[in-house]
């Protein structure tokens, strides 16, 4: 098996439409997050939440993205910058992103975690662009067969 640094470079581009996540699976994730710490659950607004789902559908069905690390990286900004949930908005987009790779056949691997969520701050602070960090998040997938 090849290691998953053989594959940085290779196309991120995806062939058919991806499998997204649900309302209900990103509000079980942020369950998961905060459960994790104690604290408590509350959707704050569904619209909130919907509109962060559909942030990277937009993409794929309008604008023609087909790049899975855009993809993930507008699904992990639109959770975290809409806060749709009273607590463990960070946690739960980063996490969501995570899943969304997998659920398209895609392998994160993780290899200096606070470099990666320095890079989410500055995106959300406005101090980094979320093209930078689909740019950094690409160097750290592949594809999950491979893996």
């Amino acid at each position: 098996m090849r290691s998953w640094r053989s594959f940085r470079g290779s196309s991120s581009a995806l062939r058919n439409e991806p499998s997204w996540l649900t309302s209900e699976g990103l509000t079980h994730i942020n369950k998961r997050m905060v459960a994790a710490t104690g604290e408590p659950h509350l959707l704050r607004s569904t619209d909130l939440l919907e509109g962060a789902l559909a942030r990277p559908q937009n993409l794929w069905h309008y604008e023609n993205v087909d790049d899975i690390a855009v993809l993930a990286t507008s699904l992990l900004f639109g959770v975290a910058r809409n806060h749709p949930f009273a607590q463990g908005n960070k946690r739960t987009a980063f996490a969501a992103a995570i899943g969304f790779l997998g659920l398209n056949d895609w392998a994160f691997v993780l290899v200096d975690d606070i470099n990666c969520a320095e890079h989410i701050i500055d995106v959300i602070n406005g101090e980094a662009t979320e093209q930078s960090f689909s740019d950094h998040l690409r160097q750290h997938i592949c594809p999950a067969a491979n893996w």
